[in-house]
C-alpha cells in the first residue's frame, strides 16, 4: 500500500473481498502500518433517521468533521460580534480570520461541488443523487458510504 493513495477491492459476490477486508482492517493480514487509516464500508448500512432524509451529497459532505467544525465556528463568531465591544471584537476579528483562512486552505466553498464530483465519479446520476437516502438501494447507499470514506 501507498501512502495517500485510495484503494477498492472489486470482485464477485462470494469471492471473500469482504472477509479479506475486514482482516485488513482489523491489522490481522499483511503489514499496514499504524498511519495508514483503513476504512471499511459494511455491505448493510444502518441509517439514523435524520440521516435518512439526506441526499448522498448531503451525507459526504457531513462526513468532512473540519469543514463543518469551522462553518460553525464561522457562525459562532459572527453572532458574538454583533453584540462584542470593542475590545472584545479586535479579539473576535482575529479568531474569524484564522477560521476563514483554514476554510480556505481546506477549499470549503468547492465542498459540495467536489462531493458531488466524487458521487457522479461513483456512478450517481443526477437523479440518485437528488434521492433521500432512504429511497436509495441498498447498494447505492454503499457506494454513498464509499464517498463518506473518501472525504
Amino acid at each position: 500500500l501507498v501512502r495517500g493513495r485510495r484503494y477498492a477491492l472489486v470482485g464477485r459476490n462470494g469471492k471473500g473481498k469482504s472477509t479479506l477486508l475486514q482482516a485488513v482492517a482489523a491489522r490481522r493480514v499483511g503489514s499496514v502500518p499504524e498511519a495508514c487509516a483503513v476504512h471499511y464500508v459494511h455491505q448493510d448500512i444502518q441509517l439514523s433517521s435524520e440521516q435518512e432524509e439526506l441526499r448522498p451529497v448531503d451525507l459526504v459532505l457531513a462526513a468532512d468533521v473540519e469543514r463543518r467544525v469551522l462553518l460553525s465556528d464561522r457562525e459562532e463568531i459572527n453572532g458574538k460580534l454583533k453584540d462584542a465591544s470593542p475590545s472584545e471584537a479586535a479579539t473576535l476579528t482575529k479568531e474569524l480570520q484564522k477560521c476563514l483562512e483554514r476554510l480556505e486552505t481546506c477549499e470549503a466553498d468547492s465542498a459540495a461541488r467536489r462531493a458531488d464530483e466524487l458521487l457522479q465519479n461513483l456512478g450517481f446520476s443526477e437523479a440518485l443523487r437528488a434521492r433521500k437516502m432512504r429511497e436509495l438501494s441498498g447498494g447505492w447507499r454503499v457506494r454513498t458510504f464509499f464517498g463518506v470514506g473518501a472525504v
